[in-house]
């Protein structure tokens, strides 16, 4: 089921930072199919929608997808062949989260993302 587009990714989903300096363009593209999967169904997105939230075409978003496959960043169910976020970023958010200050407000947190 595709969503409107305020669900596709934007560079307002990506930290401004990054647009900024030269960087590797297929590491910001990795970055919106990742974000891709947060913007779709619980359950798991597939293909055309991650391809349609990401900006990118079928074969495009499934190179990335495999890829994020590989290292375990991203599952794809075996019998709905839907994708979502993988014991790799599980682990990726959860040390991301160990880093935060609890006794920091909410805001400030939020401000240094």
């Amino acid at each position: 089921m595709t969503k409107p587009d305020a669900y596709k990714v934007s560079s307002v989903d990506i930290p401004e930072v990054v647009s900024r300096r030269k960087s590797i363009q297929s590491v910001e593209i990795g970055a919106r199919v990742l974000l891709s999967l947060l913007k779709t169904d619980p359950g798991g997105s597939f293909l055309r929608d991650v391809a349609y939230h990401s900006g990118l075409s079928r074969s495009q978003a499934h190179r990335y997808l495999l890829a994020f496959v590989n290292a375990g960043m991203v599952e794809q169910d075996a019998s709905s062949g839907r994708y979502s976020l993988g014991t790799l970023a599980v682990r990726l958010g959860l040390g991301a989260i160990a880093t935060l200050d609890p006794v920091r407000s909410p805001q400030d947190t939020l401000r240094d993302c």
